[in-house]
């Protein structure tokens, strides 16, 4: 009997990275259901809407009924446990770079047999990271970029590598390295004594206070602070290390860096933030 290989027909997607990579191969009739944040693509109201990264409607993945379940990062690992329990096929990545983003795409195209597709997508990336970096800055800021505000946790080593790739400085690259958010914490006094140009927050499931960044102890100090460069960044984009993170990603921070070397205000002009 000849073997025929039988491939997923209902995915639900727990995070938004996922959903991206997904359409660009191709296989967005595939996705049944998707985290109820992910706006910035056209589908149905037959796709059902699952909740935040963390609070996901369980009740509405069984009815579901899907042949593979995709997640992100140890942070959704109770939920691997439950669908798992459930007798759901799941995969969890907990991919944290721009290399490993590209090996992932890799791996999510063989699911579909898709894999010259993934290459066409690797390469674009790779093409718009290149692009980025022939960019010189004359004057390189120094940035922070704060994921969340208590306890202060800072980026993930993607987002430290587009704003490096775009001609700043990262004063919080090596910390950026560590996969766990918790091993990420960064205190008051080393981003004062950093002094960096240019504040990012970007606070996963909730609106940045930048009023309240500006007001922490000595934090009148920094150069950022003191020359209002402050900015909340979409979340959507950068907190998940997807194709849009780089695509949009670059974008955004390539027309800030600009702005800072002319020494002019900038708006980032970003569409409505929706928090997961």
């Amino acid at each position: 009997m000849e073997f025929k290989i039988a491939y997923p027909e209902k995915i639900v997607c727990l995070s938004g990275e996922i959903v991206d990579i997904l359409i660009l191969l191709g296989e967005k009739n595939r996705i049944k259901g998707i985290p109820s944040y992910v706006r910035h693509f056209d589908f149905d109201a037959s796709i059902a809407r699952l909740g935040s990264f963390t609070k996901v409607d369980i009740e509405k993945v069984k009815e579901i009924n899907p042949d593979l379940i995709f997640a992100y990062s140890f942070v959704q690992k109770d939920l691997a446990k439950q669908f798992i329990g459930e007798g759901f096929d799941f995969h969890a990545s907990n991919f944290s770079n721009i290399e490993e983003l590209y090996q992932y795409i890799y791996f999510i195209s063989k699911f579909f047999d898709k894999r010259e597709q993934a290459m066409n997508i690797i390469n674009e990336l790779k093409e718009r990271i290149k692009t980025a970096k022939t960019i010189s800055l004359r004057k390189k800021p120094k940035v922070y970029f704060e994921e969340w505000d208590e306890p202060m946790i800072a980026n993930a080593a993607w987002t430290s590598e587009l704003i490096e790739s775009c001609g700043a400085i990262d004063i919080c690259r090596d910390l950026s390295r560590n996969k766990i958010a918790m091993e990420r914490q960064v205190t008051s006094d080393f981003v004062v004594k950093e002094n960096p140009d240019i504040i990012f927050a970007s606070w996963c499931g909730k609106k940045v206070n930048l009023d309240s960044i500006s007001s922490r102890e000595d934090w009148d100090t920094i150069e950022a602070v003191k020359s209002n460069r402050l900015y909340e960044l979409d979340p959507n984009i950068f907190l998940q290390p997807g194709p849009r993170c780089i695509k949009e990603g670059i974008k955004v921070l390539s027309e800030i860096f600009s702005a800072y070397e002319k020494g002019i205000a900038v708006n980032t002009n970003q569409d409505e933030i929706l928090y997961g």
